[in-house]
């Protein structure tokens, strides 16, 4: 993250300003780049209005029926538990499916370079391993050598996406579809636990001798990121990696409702918790979701259509870890 790079709450701004901020940063980012498909525009909202006019604008529906532009919501408005069930469902699968797509397409330009470089470190000493290659064991917390097969065997199996039905899905039950205490005031859209007293807050009604508190993140796509990493490395999940890594080796594709399934240890629930994943998944047909990608480029909305916007943005991800 640039920590230089401002971000621009269009509420404060005349629409002028807004616009000239925005079209700015169009002229000088372009998302052609080698990274494009990781990167998305910072952007505030103010309101669930202004956000669906926002979306209005790039003409992104839901579900989508184009790529998805590359808007990444730093944090959720307020209001959205106003909203009828069905404008509040479709506004937050829209503020969520961007970040989703692109935190996996970090993952996948991680797991692809792997699959290049570990077939070449047969009997390869750990002193003598890419460093690329050693920051990604650390990252993924294998300690095994990857000289051997059963290292970098634990490697791809850590190191690989989340179908993004289920990413909806758990987002959407962990945050009553937006409008916990938790989503709106500390970013976690997934109810993910810290015992680090500088990194949470207590939960209401936490349980007399419970030391838990409620990971607090510095926008919406940290949030996103910390999930799909605890997925990824947590030793509640083994199960979830290990169908996952069946559903590699037979080719076939990611399915998020038998994933979903594997989830048990995730709630105290437990089998309830997935069947209620399940069942939202199925009735919000996110396992029809395909594989909607990113748009490469976005449009400056220019100064007569920013009557129209409550967020405007400008800068780099500030979630783009290494």
């Amino acid at each position: 993250m640039n920590k230089k790079t401002p971000v621009l709450l269009a509420a404060i701004l005349t629409p002028a300003a807004a616009a000239i901020a925005l079209s700015w940063w169009v002229a000088q980012h372009s998302l052609a780049g080698l990274e494009w498909h990781t990167r998305l525009v910072p952007v505030v909202a103010t309101t669930p209005r202004g956000l669906t006019h926002l979306f209005r604008f790039y003409k992104y529906s839901w579900p989508p029926q184009a790529p998805v532009p590359p808007l990444g919501l730093k944090n959720l408005p307020a209001g959205l538990e106003h909203l009828p069930i069905t404008e509040k469902k479709a506004l937050f699968l829209r503020v969520i499916l961007p970040l989703a797509i692109a935190a996996n397409n970090r993952i996948r330009r991680e797991r692809s370079y792997l699959r290049r470089i570990l077939p070449r470190l047969n009997d390869v000493p750990g002193d003598h391993l890419p460093q690329r290659v050693l920051r990604l064991a650390r990252k993924y917390q294998v300690s095994q050598s990857l000289g051997t097969a059963a290292g970098r065997i634990r490697l791809l199996r850590r190191c690989d996406t989340v179908p993004l039905g289920l990413i909806l899905a758990q987002a959407a039950k962990e945050s009553g579809w937006g409008t916990s205490k938790f989503a709106r005031g500390a970013n976690n859209l997934f109810g993910i636990w810290t015992w680090k007293p500088e990194a949470g807050v207590v939960p209401r009604g936490r349980a007399e001798g419970a030391t838990h508190l409620v990971r607090v993140y510095p926008d919406l796509a940290h949030s996103v990121e910390d999930y799909l990493y605890n997925l990824n490395v947590g030793f509640a999940y083994r199960r979830f990696r290990a169908r996952r890594a069946l559903m590699r080796a037979t080719a076939k594709p990611l399915d998020p409702l038998i994933l979903a399934a594997t989830l048990v240890a995730y709630s105290q629930h437990r089998i309830l918790y997935t069947s209620r994943v399940i069942q939202l998944i199925r009735n919000n047909k996110l396992e029809r979701l395909g594989k909607p990608r990113l748009s490469p480029t976005l449009m400056s909305p220019g100064a007569h259509n920013t009557t129209l916007l409550r967020a405007a943005a400008f800068g780099s991800s500030p979630n783009n870890r290494g």
